[in-house]
């Protein structure tokens, strides 16, 4: 080995360790986990300032979490690259319960659908997510009957609005249908 070769060797390993060092200051490659129910809080916080939130359901794999306030107001953040990124949940999102697993799909086509192993607590998220709806219905037509909100309600109504969907996931054999294409199912 010339020594020509053996400096262009020892360049070449420099130069790829440097890269390595790089790629791993910049947390390139990460695999973002929301660790635990404080970190979601500073999420959300950080996604809208003051948001103040008071309870968390995260999924069991961390890569998704619906925040609460004080106010009854939900965001949900989820994994994205290796950052987050996060929404309200207004009345406008499509949700589906499915035994332990909670799937949103915001309105904002690009969020995409995110699926939330949330096991027992699943069921009362989504009753919370539906009293959302609820209040959103009634402050758009306060003189106007209430419409019902639950496993038979529909995603939009021409006159009314959106409204959060529920049930129409459930086939009349009462077997689940599978998650929406393009959901993302974690846990």
């Amino acid at each position: 080995m010339t020594a020509a070769v053996g400096i262009q060797l020892g360049a070449s390993l420099v130069a790829v360790v440097f890269i390595a060092w790089l790629v791993g200051k910049m947390g390139l490659g990460a695999d973002p986990r929301i660790a635990d129910a404080a970190h979601a809080i500073r999420l959300a916080d950080e996604a809208e300032t003051g948001f103040g939130g008071v309870e968390v359901a995260r999924d069991r794999a961390g890569f998704a979490a619906i925040v609460r306030n004080g106010e009854g107001r939900m965001m949900l953040i989820r994994a994205h690259g290796n950052h987050f990124a996060a929404r309200p949940v207004e009345a406008d999102v499509i949700g589906r319960l499915d035994k332990d697993y909670l799937t949103l799909t915001m309105p904002e086509r690009t969020f995409g659908a995110v699926t939330l192993h949330l096991g027992k607590e699943a069921g009362v998220w989504a009753s919370r997510m539906r009293e959302v709806a609820g209040r959103a219905a009634a402050a758009r037509s306060p003189a106007s009957p209430q419409r019902k909100l639950g496993p038979s309600a529909t995603s939009r109504d021409a006159d009314s609005g959106p409204s959060f969907r529920w049930g129409d996931d459930m086939g009349e054999s009462g077997a689940p249908a599978p998650p929406p294409q393009g959901a993302e199912r974690h846990g």
